[in-house]
């Protein structure tokens, strides 16, 4: 089940809103003044729309929201120049500017290589070379997006139906090429439904701005009055009205207005805006609207060439973007519009006269509002009402075009961040709702079947990652990393100015984000042995990216290995004497023998029994460990209903922690692995540091701890290695003990469970397996011996390496005075020095 090439979703009407099909009308207009009778377009312009100054947008929307919303306009709408009655679109967000509308475009962007790929950085639809550079920037992005969607496709093989091109055939090929590319489509597509949905209706309603991580869902199944479930799927036809609702050149920003400047220059020289007539636009704009080549040649940016690849730098597409992100967008108001634009509103104006268009009342009836009675009524301004009554003489005259253009507009208030006329407003959320739930492929068909469990569930909006709700956060963290860096209010929130968006966020998450444009790191890499160890051991002037990220999870408390260094070597002390260590080894063995017991399987009439001994032993051994002889932490267990965690949710929980300290190095996951991280680390703290005040207490048991003691049937196991630790610790206070023990022990379980497994995993496979129940059956002396052999072939085999899963190093202002920046780059980012190492996979996804 895949998108046709012409865009046509439903199949109980194919015809509904495919590419190439007539527009829709919702309004028949049954004013009687002849088109005749209307005032010259030109005139129109210069006396309601023409911008007479740039006035910021009240809601604090950036630039870069406009060039998102060029994207859903184009997507949804593309007149026909020989017949205005046609649009070649179709009546989809199927993001048809990246992929195009008719097979012919679609086949002019694919590689056609047996991995479902289309070209670096190429798009379909030419109109967008008429676009300000932030808008093609958006759009390569989503084309990367599809890229990296096919290839994860392609490597997962979720059915196991995917093969290397070079063994196939020609036909199995195309065949294999054919479905990856479409469920990749099908996939980006949800992407940018997910980022409309996400980002850009939340913008709309103010939601971003107000914090609010809410969302209007229009695509969830739902029941009628009459418990019959809300049509879904059932197609959509794009109407002339909406088209002319979506005119929002008003909103231009002043760097863009700059570039459409400097774009009419080049095509028409030193013409006077106010004089090029459509004739002119349209001889003249005919060699950008049809550029000779394949789109893999086009030349997008003016300033900007492709690589051996056929990309441009990912420095190019962050400018672009960045610069769209910081500068605001205009206000919506009459007098709006620049200049330049004359003959695009002019054009516009007659294109909607063409169409026979209902007026500003008639629709306005036909969306349940109120008529307007007067022009005051319309809009407040008398200069504005004046000159409108002067063009239409009566208020039933007033076109629709015009009439939403010129519009008073909106206050920012709760549900209110767009900000445009009162009519549009109210429209623009119904239109919404039509194109999203309309198309089957975003509701019936959004499934995992069609565009595989990966890639449904890499649709999936996390509303805790720090974005309130928004989307294309992951997009810019993915494709843009050394430019959008974790915690980046530029990457949390694009279609926000962020000066204007760090006054309106709560005062607690303000130093949640960093708020200066992000630079992006300078690398330098060692891989001799002798100057990785020398950057190793050089603690005064390098600080393992790891104990910063500890740090930033026990926040007032730093556990850093050099600030605590004889503490920590207590606690190596404590943990590793000879007798403690036989008493841990003597746990683990005990309780992965009880698990093993308790939570394996039985099959019929037969004495095998299966387990996950991943998820079932390996997993929770050492958080049982942790809860019992380290911490103190009650588990909920059969044996003890009240307690606090259960082992999988401390495994979850500790896991994280590992992901964000050691493996984590995508800004995708890192606010969210923060903030849990956080959450986990106090917790863990309160439980340590109060089990370590009543371990060293002479005095009576506290009222609350005995309480906590009874409700949560706590056991006191770890009390003989709390009492140990603080002994050995003394002028420690019990924070900087407990943060002590959460770097050294939680920070790592997972990985210990991760490098297990692997052993295990290593054991079982080939005659390992053999040789092992062969030790298992005769049980010689020498047992222990023999299997300790097999699990070193085991490590070497796998390349196992601990505990140095990240070796990231931040250089400090000492070691940068000391060398010195590069010759001509004074004025570069703090260098970053890495040391190559082995990264081990995510704790959770090892088996």
């Amino acid at each position: 089940a895949f998108r046709a090439r012409t865009g046509a979703t439903t199949t109980a009407d194919p015809d509904a809103g495919h590419g190439g099909a007539a527009y829709a009308r919702s309004v028949p207009s049954v004013n009687p003044m002849p088109k005749s009778f209307l005032p010259d377009a030109g005139l129109v312009f210069d006396m309601l729309l023409k911008r007479d100054k740039f006035v910021p947008h009240p809601g604090g929307l950036s630039s870069l929201f406009f060039a998102f919303a060029d994207l859903v306009i184009h997507s949804c709408f593309n007149t026909r120049p020989t017949d205005y009655t046609i649009n070649d679109s179709s009546s989809y967000l199927d993001l048809s500017p990246l992929y195009g509308s008719s097979q012919k475009q679609v086949d002019s962007i694919r590689v056609k290589d047996g991995f479902g790929k289309i070209y670096n950085d190429t798009f379909a639809d030419a109109r967008l070379l008429m676009m300000p550079p932030s808008v093609c920037s958006l759009l390569i992005i989503f084309g990367r997006n599809h890229n990296y969607v096919a290839q994860k496709i392609y490597e997962i093989n979720e059915n196991g139906t995917y093969r290397d091109p070079k063994t196939q055939s020609d036909a199995e090929k195309a065949a294999q090429d054919e479905e990856i590319f479409q469920r990749s489509r099908l996939v980006n597509s949800g992407y940018f439904m997910k980022v409309i949905l996400g980002d850009y209706v939340g913008a709309i309603l103010g939601l971003v701005r107000d914090g609010s991580a809410w969302r209007l869902d229009p695509l969830a199944t739902m029941r009628e009055l009459d418990h019959e479930f809300a049509p879904q799927g059932e197609g959509n036809v794009c109407s002339v009205e909406f088209n002319l609702m979506y005119r929002w050149h008003a909103s231009t920003s002043q760097p863009d207005e700059h570039w459409t400047q400097a774009a009419f220059k080049r095509i028409f020289g030193d013409k006077d805006p106010g004089t090029i007539t459509v004739e002119d636009f349209k001889n003249g704009a005919k060699g950008y609207l049809r550029p000779t080549g394949a789109p893999n040649t086009w030349s997008i940016f003016a300033d900007a060439t492709r690589d051996a690849n056929g990309r441009y730098s990912d420095a190019v597409l962050a400018k672009y973007l960045q610069d769209a992100t910081a500068s605001p967008a205009s206000a919506f108001k009459a007098r709006g519009t620049p200049e330049v634009l004359r003959v695009i509103e002019m054009m516009g104006i007659e294109q909607a006269r063409s169409w026979g268009t209902c007026s500003l009342n008639e629709f306005r009836k036909f969306m349940g509002l109120k008529p307007y009675s007067t022009f005051r009524e319309w809009n407040p301004d008398p200069e504005i009402a004046k000159a409108a009554e002067v063009l239409y003489h009566d208020i039933e005259n007033l076109e629709l075009h015009v009439g939403l253009q010129a519009e008073e507009a909106k206050k920012p208030m709760p549900g209110a961040g767009l900000c445009p006329g009162y009519t549009i407003s109210r429209a623009i959320l119904a239109d919404a709702v039509c194109l999203t739930r309309g198309d089957r492929f975003l509701t019936v068909d959004f499934t995992p079947f069609n565009l595989t469990s990966w890639g449904y569930q890499d649709c999936q909006p996390n509303k805790n990652d720090g974005s309130f709700g928004g989307f294309l956060t992951k997009l810019l963290f993915r494709h843009l990393p050394e430019y959008y860096p974790a915690g980046s209010a530029w990457a949390h929130f694009p279609f926000m100015v962020p000066e204007t968006m760090k006054k309106d966020i709560a005062k607690g998450m303000v130093n949640d984000y960093t708020w200066t444009r992000p630079v992006p790191k300078r690398l330098t890499v060692v891989s001799q042995k002798p100057i990785v160890e020398l950057v190793l051991d050089s603690r005064a002037h390098f600080e393992p990216a790891a104990d910063l990220r500890v740090l930033q999870l026990t926040k007032s408390v730093r556990p850093a290995r050099d600030a605590v260094r004889p503490y920590l070597a207590c606690l190596l002390y404590v943990l590793l004497k000879e007798d403690r260590v036989k008493k841990a080894a003597d746990f683990f063995y005990a309780t992965a023998k009880e698990l093993i017991q308790e939570r394996s399987l039985g099959h019929a009439k037969s004495r095998v029994r299966s387990i996950d001994v991943v998820r079932d032993v390996i997993n929770l051994v050492p958080m049982q460990w942790i809860a019992d002889q380290v911490a103190g932490i009650s588990l909920k267990t059969p044996q003890n209903p009240r307690g606090v965690f259960t082992p999988w949710e401390l495994y979850k929980k500790y896991s994280n922690v590992a992901d964000f300290v050691y493996v984590n190095e995508s800004p995708v996951n890192v606010f969210t692995l923060q903030q849990q991280g956080q959450k986990t680390a106090e917790e863990f703290a309160d439980v340590v540091q109060e089990n370590l005040k009543q371990t060293g207490s002479i005095f009576s048991v506290s009222p609350i701890y005995a309480l906590t003691h009874f409700f949560t049937a706590s056991n006191d196991t770890s009390r003989d290695f709390l009492s140990a630790l603080l002994s050995a610790g003394r002028g420690q206070s019990p924070a900087e003990l407990a943060a002590g023990v959460f770097a050294e022990v939680v920070a790592t379980a997972a990985l210990w469970s991760k490098a297990v497994a692997s052993i295990v995993d290593g054991c079982i496979t080939g005659d390992r397996r053999d040789r092992l129940a062969k030790l298992a059956r005769e049980n010689p002396p020498d047992a222990d011996a023999q299997m300790l052999v097999i699990i070193r072939e085991v490590i070497c085999a796998c390349s196992i390496r601990l505990p140095a899963p990240r070796a990231t190093l931040t250089m400090v202002r000492k070691l940068a005075e000391c060398s010195g920046p590069p010759a001509g780059d004074e004025g570069a980012a703090p260098r970053q020095v890495e040391a190559r190492a082995q990264r081990p996979e995510s704790p959770r996804r090892g088996r």
